[in-house]
Protein backbone atom coordinates (compact mmCIF):
# COMPACT_ATOMS: atom_id res chain seq x y z
CA UNK A 1 0.00 0.00 0.00
CA UNK A 2 2.72 2.32 0.97
CA UNK A 3 4.42 2.05 -2.37
CA UNK A 4 1.40 2.60 -4.67
CA UNK A 5 0.65 5.63 -2.30
CA UNK A 6 3.78 6.92 -3.69
CA UNK A 7 3.29 6.39 -7.04
CA UNK A 8 0.16 8.13 -7.18
CA UNK A 9 1.49 11.23 -5.26
CA UNK A 10 4.04 11.04 -7.56
CA UNK A 11 2.45 11.29 -10.83
CA UNK A 12 -0.07 14.08 -9.38
CA UNK A 13 -0.25 17.00 -11.58
CA UNK A 14 0.88 20.43 -9.91
CA UNK A 15 -1.50 23.23 -10.50
CA UNK A 16 0.73 26.73 -12.12
CA UNK A 17 1.19 29.29 -9.64
CA UNK A 18 -1.48 32.30 -9.95
CA UNK A 19 0.30 34.95 -12.29
CA UNK A 20 1.69 38.05 -10.19
CA UNK A 21 -0.29 41.30 -10.77
CA UNK A 22 1.94 43.69 -11.62
CA UNK A 23 -0.25 46.40 -12.01
CA UNK A 24 -1.35 48.61 -8.45
CA UNK A 25 -4.13 50.70 -8.10
CA UNK A 26 -3.10 53.38 -5.37
CA UNK A 27 -6.84 54.08 -3.48
CA UNK A 28 -5.41 54.71 0.17
CA UNK A 29 -2.84 57.49 1.91
CA UNK A 30 0.46 56.22 2.43
CA UNK A 31 0.68 57.03 6.25
CA UNK A 32 3.72 54.56 7.12
CA UNK A 33 7.45 53.80 5.40
CA UNK A 34 6.50 52.30 1.75
CA UNK A 35 8.99 51.40 -1.26
CA UNK A 36 7.45 51.13 -5.06
CA UNK A 37 9.14 48.24 -6.54
CA UNK A 38 10.57 48.50 -10.35
CA UNK A 39 8.56 45.16 -10.98
CA UNK A 40 5.21 47.22 -10.04
CA UNK A 41 3.37 49.79 -12.41
CA UNK A 42 1.50 52.50 -9.73
CA UNK A 43 -1.53 53.95 -11.38
CA UNK A 44 -3.09 57.00 -9.21
CA UNK A 45 -6.69 58.32 -10.41
CA UNK A 46 -7.28 61.03 -7.45
CA UNK A 47 -5.65 62.63 -4.88
CA UNK A 48 -3.20 60.73 -2.91
CA UNK A 49 -1.77 61.80 0.42
CA UNK A 50 2.10 60.62 1.22
CA UNK A 51 2.23 62.07 4.99
CA UNK A 52 4.25 61.56 7.69
CA UNK A 53 6.53 58.92 6.51
CA UNK A 54 9.07 57.90 3.75
CA UNK A 55 8.30 57.03 0.33
CA UNK A 56 10.73 55.64 -1.67
CA UNK A 57 10.59 54.56 -5.20
CA UNK A 58 13.21 52.21 -7.08
CA UNK A 59 14.92 52.91 -10.21
CA UNK A 60 12.94 51.66 -13.18
CA UNK A 61 9.83 52.47 -11.59
CA UNK A 62 6.84 53.60 -13.61
CA UNK A 63 3.85 55.73 -12.05
CA UNK A 64 0.73 56.11 -14.43
CA UNK A 65 -1.91 58.83 -13.53
CA UNK A 66 -5.45 59.39 -14.52
CA UNK A 67 -7.32 62.40 -15.38
CA UNK A 68 -7.72 63.52 -11.69
CA UNK A 69 -3.96 61.86 -10.11
CA UNK A 70 -2.06 64.19 -7.98
CA UNK A 71 0.24 63.34 -5.07
CA UNK A 72 0.34 65.58 -2.33
CA UNK A 73 3.31 65.02 -0.30
CA UNK A 74 4.01 66.86 3.43
CA UNK A 75 1.02 67.99 3.87
CA UNK A 76 0.77 67.96 7.56
CA UNK A 77 3.36 65.48 8.81
CA UNK A 78 6.71 65.24 8.24
CA UNK A 79 7.46 63.82 5.02
CA UNK A 80 10.58 62.58 2.52
CA UNK A 81 10.54 61.34 -0.95
CA UNK A 82 13.44 59.42 -2.18
CA UNK A 83 12.96 58.83 -6.39
CA UNK A 84 16.48 58.35 -7.30
CA UNK A 85 16.38 56.53 -10.65
CA UNK A 86 19.69 55.80 -12.85
CA UNK A 87 20.39 57.26 -16.21
CA UNK A 88 19.76 53.79 -17.54
CA UNK A 89 16.76 53.19 -14.94
CA UNK A 90 15.27 56.46 -14.81
CA UNK A 91 11.63 56.81 -12.70
CA UNK A 92 8.38 57.47 -14.89
CA UNK A 93 5.59 59.84 -13.53
CA UNK A 94 3.42 59.66 -16.98
CA UNK A 95 -0.46 59.84 -18.09
CA UNK A 96 -2.56 56.55 -18.06
CA UNK A 97 -4.07 58.22 -21.20
CA UNK A 98 -3.31 56.33 -24.47
CA UNK A 99 -2.49 59.43 -26.05
CA UNK A 100 -1.81 61.56 -23.52
CA UNK A 101 -1.95 65.40 -23.95
CA UNK A 102 -0.49 68.36 -22.02
CA UNK A 103 -2.16 68.75 -18.66
CA UNK A 104 -3.74 65.40 -18.47
CA UNK A 105 -3.04 64.52 -14.82
CA UNK A 106 -2.61 67.05 -11.90
CA UNK A 107 0.94 66.64 -10.98
CA UNK A 108 3.41 66.24 -7.65
CA UNK A 109 2.54 68.84 -5.03
CA UNK A 110 5.44 69.18 -2.15
CA UNK A 111 3.98 71.23 0.71
CA UNK A 112 6.25 72.64 3.94
CA UNK A 113 6.25 69.49 5.88
CA UNK A 114 8.52 67.86 3.03
CA UNK A 115 11.78 67.56 4.22
CA UNK A 116 15.16 68.78 2.94
CA UNK A 117 16.30 64.98 2.11
CA UNK A 118 13.75 64.63 0.11
CA UNK A 119 15.24 64.19 -3.96
CA UNK A 120 14.09 63.64 -7.24
CA UNK A 121 16.82 62.19 -9.16
CA UNK A 122 16.90 60.74 -12.69
CA UNK A 123 13.37 61.02 -12.85
CA UNK A 124 10.92 61.71 -15.90
CA UNK A 125 7.69 63.42 -15.63
CA UNK A 126 5.46 64.29 -18.28
CA UNK A 127 1.98 65.54 -19.70
CA UNK A 128 1.15 67.34 -15.95
CA UNK A 129 0.05 70.79 -14.80
CA UNK A 130 -2.57 72.77 -14.81
CA UNK A 131 -3.92 76.11 -15.82
CA UNK A 132 -2.65 77.39 -12.25
CA UNK A 133 -0.03 74.81 -11.48
CA UNK A 134 3.49 73.36 -12.64
CA UNK A 135 3.53 69.62 -13.30
CA UNK A 136 6.05 69.83 -10.09
CA UNK A 137 4.87 72.46 -7.53
CA UNK A 138 6.96 73.69 -4.23
CA UNK A 139 4.83 75.43 -1.80
CA UNK A 140 6.96 75.94 1.40
CA UNK A 141 9.53 73.35 0.94
CA UNK A 142 12.93 72.40 -0.03
CA UNK A 143 14.07 69.84 -1.70
CA UNK A 144 16.99 68.10 -4.39
CA UNK A 145 15.92 67.86 -8.40
CA UNK A 146 18.81 67.21 -10.11
CA UNK A 147 19.17 64.93 -13.56
CA UNK A 148 15.49 65.01 -14.34
CA UNK A 149 13.72 65.62 -17.57
CA UNK A 150 10.11 67.68 -17.38
CA UNK A 151 8.01 68.13 -20.24
CA UNK A 152 4.66 69.15 -22.00
CA UNK A 153 3.40 70.66 -18.92
CA UNK A 154 0.08 72.42 -19.28
CA UNK A 155 1.93 75.59 -18.37
CA UNK A 156 4.70 76.22 -15.93
CA UNK A 157 6.82 72.52 -16.01
CA UNK A 158 8.56 73.36 -12.39
CA UNK A 159 6.51 75.67 -9.98
CA UNK A 160 7.91 77.76 -6.62
CA UNK A 161 5.82 79.13 -4.26
CA UNK A 162 5.91 80.53 -0.94
CA UNK A 163 9.32 81.08 0.47
CA UNK A 164 10.12 77.29 -1.25
CA UNK A 165 13.75 76.66 -2.81
CA UNK A 166 16.28 73.69 -4.04
CA UNK A 167 18.98 71.84 -2.36
CA UNK A 168 20.06 71.57 -5.47
CA UNK A 169 19.24 71.73 -9.31
CA UNK A 170 21.59 70.42 -11.65
CA UNK A 171 21.39 68.92 -15.02
CA UNK A 172 17.62 68.98 -15.53
CA UNK A 173 15.64 69.07 -18.96
CA UNK A 174 12.60 71.01 -19.08
CA UNK A 175 11.06 71.66 -22.63
CA UNK A 176 7.50 71.72 -24.31
CA UNK A 177 5.77 73.78 -21.16
CA UNK A 178 2.69 75.74 -22.50
CA UNK A 179 4.23 78.85 -20.81
CA UNK A 180 7.77 79.56 -18.80
CA UNK A 181 9.71 76.59 -17.72
CA UNK A 182 9.67 77.51 -14.13
CA UNK A 183 8.51 79.95 -11.48
CA UNK A 184 10.66 81.16 -8.65
CA UNK A 185 12.01 83.79 -6.11
CA UNK A 186 14.98 85.91 -6.62
CA UNK A 187 16.85 83.97 -3.67
CA UNK A 188 16.53 80.94 -5.41
CA UNK A 189 17.95 82.21 -8.69
CA UNK A 190 21.24 81.09 -7.17
CA UNK A 191 20.30 77.76 -6.63
CA UNK A 192 19.83 76.97 -10.23
CA UNK A 193 23.28 75.55 -10.79
CA UNK A 194 25.08 73.73 -13.93
CA UNK A 195 24.05 71.86 -16.76
CA UNK A 196 20.36 72.53 -17.27
CA UNK A 197 18.94 72.94 -20.21
CA UNK A 198 15.45 74.56 -20.82
CA UNK A 199 13.83 75.14 -24.30
CA UNK A 200 10.54 77.77 -24.93
CA UNK A 201 8.66 79.05 -27.22
CA UNK A 202 9.65 82.51 -27.64
CA UNK A 203 8.69 85.11 -24.60
CA UNK A 204 8.69 82.80 -21.91
CA UNK A 205 11.67 80.88 -19.75
CA UNK A 206 12.31 81.21 -16.30
CA UNK A 207 9.71 83.52 -14.26
CA UNK A 208 11.14 85.80 -11.03
CA UNK A 209 9.18 86.77 -8.79
CA UNK A 210 9.43 90.02 -7.17
CA UNK A 211 10.89 90.11 -3.89
CA UNK A 212 13.99 90.48 -2.38
CA UNK A 213 17.75 89.06 -2.14
CA UNK A 214 19.42 89.60 1.50
CA UNK A 215 22.67 87.33 1.45
CA UNK A 216 26.27 88.46 3.03
CA UNK A 217 27.82 85.55 1.38
CA UNK A 218 28.74 85.51 -1.88
CA UNK A 219 26.44 84.15 -4.56
CA UNK A 220 26.19 84.18 -8.54
CA UNK A 221 23.05 83.96 -10.42
CA UNK A 222 24.17 81.58 -13.15
CA UNK A 223 23.28 82.00 -17.51
CA UNK A 224 20.90 79.11 -18.15
CA UNK A 225 19.77 78.75 -22.10
CA UNK A 226 16.48 81.02 -21.70
CA UNK A 227 15.96 84.29 -20.22
CA UNK A 228 15.07 85.32 -16.47
CA UNK A 229 11.31 86.99 -16.91
CA UNK A 230 10.98 89.34 -13.98
CA UNK A 231 8.18 90.01 -13.12
CA UNK A 232 8.15 92.05 -10.04
CA UNK A 233 10.80 94.43 -8.54
CA UNK A 234 13.87 93.10 -7.52
CA UNK A 235 15.91 94.15 -4.18
CA UNK A 236 19.14 93.42 -3.72
CA UNK A 237 21.30 93.51 -0.65
CA UNK A 238 24.06 91.75 0.52
CA UNK A 239 27.01 90.34 -2.08
CA UNK A 240 25.51 89.04 -5.64
CA UNK A 241 27.84 88.91 -8.97
CA UNK A 242 26.19 87.74 -12.31
CA UNK A 243 27.24 85.34 -14.59
CA UNK A 244 28.81 86.49 -18.28
CA UNK A 245 25.96 86.28 -19.94
CA UNK A 246 23.01 86.05 -18.24
CA UNK A 247 19.63 87.85 -19.79
CA UNK A 248 17.31 89.31 -17.65
CA UNK A 249 13.75 90.59 -19.46
CA UNK A 250 11.94 92.65 -17.03
CA UNK A 251 8.04 93.81 -17.09
CA UNK A 252 7.03 97.35 -16.87
CA UNK A 253 6.73 99.47 -13.93
CA UNK A 254 9.48 96.89 -12.41
CA UNK A 255 12.50 97.35 -11.49
CA UNK A 256 16.38 96.25 -10.02
CA UNK A 257 17.23 97.61 -6.89
CA UNK A 258 20.36 97.86 -5.60
CA UNK A 259 21.99 98.74 -1.93
CA UNK A 260 19.08 100.13 -0.44
CA UNK A 261 19.13 98.90 2.92
CA UNK A 262 22.64 97.46 3.81
CA UNK A 263 26.05 97.17 2.71
CA UNK A 264 25.96 95.29 -1.15
CA UNK A 265 28.52 94.14 -3.67
CA UNK A 266 27.21 94.08 -6.77
CA UNK A 267 29.01 92.81 -10.20
CA UNK A 268 27.64 92.16 -13.60
CA UNK A 269 30.78 92.00 -15.27
CA UNK A 270 30.30 89.65 -18.68
CA UNK A 271 32.79 89.83 -21.61
CA UNK A 272 32.61 91.30 -25.65
CA UNK A 273 31.31 87.77 -26.06
CA UNK A 274 28.67 86.82 -23.72
CA UNK A 275 27.23 90.53 -22.32
CA UNK A 276 24.47 90.42 -19.57
CA UNK A 277 21.09 92.13 -20.37
CA UNK A 278 18.81 94.35 -18.50
CA UNK A 279 15.89 95.18 -20.63
CA UNK A 280 12.39 94.98 -21.10
CA UNK A 281 10.08 91.91 -21.50
CA UNK A 282 7.82 93.71 -23.87
CA UNK A 283 7.28 91.99 -27.32
CA UNK A 284 7.71 95.19 -29.01
CA UNK A 285 10.56 97.00 -26.86
CA UNK A 286 10.17 100.88 -26.50
CA UNK A 287 11.46 103.26 -24.10
CA UNK A 288 10.58 103.22 -21.11
CA UNK A 289 9.75 99.42 -21.01
CA UNK A 290 11.12 98.84 -17.51
CA UNK A 291 12.22 101.42 -14.49
CA UNK A 292 15.72 100.20 -14.78
CA UNK A 293 18.42 99.73 -12.47
CA UNK A 294 18.53 101.74 -9.23
CA UNK A 295 21.55 101.90 -6.92
CA UNK A 296 21.02 103.18 -3.43
CA UNK A 297 23.94 104.84 -1.00
CA UNK A 298 24.46 101.51 0.75
CA UNK A 299 25.98 99.81 -3.11
CA UNK A 300 29.69 99.36 -2.33
CA UNK A 301 32.28 101.47 -4.01
CA UNK A 302 34.07 97.75 -5.75
CA UNK A 303 30.64 97.55 -7.58
CA UNK A 304 31.28 97.04 -11.08
CA UNK A 305 29.25 96.90 -14.21
CA UNK A 306 31.34 95.73 -17.16
CA UNK A 307 30.04 94.79 -20.85
CA UNK A 308 26.45 95.08 -19.93
CA UNK A 309 23.01 95.72 -21.84
CA UNK A 310 20.93 97.75 -20.46
CA UNK A 311 18.60 99.32 -22.60
CA UNK A 312 14.85 100.40 -23.01
CA UNK A 313 14.32 101.07 -19.44
CA UNK A 314 13.80 104.63 -18.00
CA UNK A 315 10.49 104.64 -16.42
CA UNK A 316 9.98 105.89 -12.86
CA UNK A 317 7.39 108.37 -12.76
CA UNK A 318 9.68 111.15 -11.44
CA UNK A 319 12.82 113.05 -12.99
CA UNK A 320 14.95 110.38 -12.18
CA UNK A 321 13.97 108.51 -14.86
CA UNK A 322 16.85 106.65 -16.41
CA UNK A 323 18.25 103.17 -17.34
CA UNK A 324 20.49 103.57 -14.20
CA UNK A 325 20.41 105.64 -11.49
CA UNK A 326 22.69 106.32 -8.75
CA UNK A 327 21.04 107.76 -6.22
CA UNK A 328 23.64 109.43 -3.05
CA UNK A 329 26.32 106.39 -4.44
CA UNK A 330 29.71 106.83 -3.24
CA UNK A 331 31.50 105.34 -5.81
CA UNK A 332 30.42 102.55 -8.58
CA UNK A 333 32.61 101.75 -11.95
CA UNK A 334 30.56 101.53 -15.16
CA UNK A 335 32.35 100.64 -18.61
CA UNK A 336 32.37 98.64 -21.80
CA UNK A 337 28.06 99.18 -21.32
CA UNK A 338 25.54 99.69 -23.91
CA UNK A 339 23.03 102.51 -22.27
CA UNK A 340 20.38 103.20 -24.59
CA UNK A 341 16.56 103.66 -25.92
CA UNK A 342 16.17 105.07 -22.05
CA UNK A 343 12.69 106.87 -21.88
CA UNK A 344 14.82 110.06 -20.56
CA UNK A 345 18.34 109.78 -18.77
CA UNK A 346 20.68 107.08 -19.76
CA UNK A 347 22.65 107.48 -16.08
CA UNK A 348 21.09 109.86 -13.78
CA UNK A 349 23.16 111.15 -10.70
Amino acid sequence: FFSISVVFNACKKKEDPAPEDTTITVTENITSNTTWLASKTYVINGEIYVDGCTLTIEPGTTIKFGTNGVIYFGYTGNTTLIAEGTAEKPILFTSSATSPVAGAWVGLWFYSHTLQNSSMSYCKVEYAGTNDWGAISLIGCKMTINNCTVKNAKTLGIDSENDSDFMSFNNNTISDCGTHAMQIQPKTIQKLGNGNVITCASGYGIEVAGGAYNSTTANTWKKQTVPYYVTGTISIDGNLSIEPGAIFKFSADRALEIGYYANTLFTAIGDNDNRITFTTSATNPAPGGWNGIVFYSYTQNNSKLDFCNITYGGYNGDSNDANISLNDVNGITISNCNISYSQAWGIYK
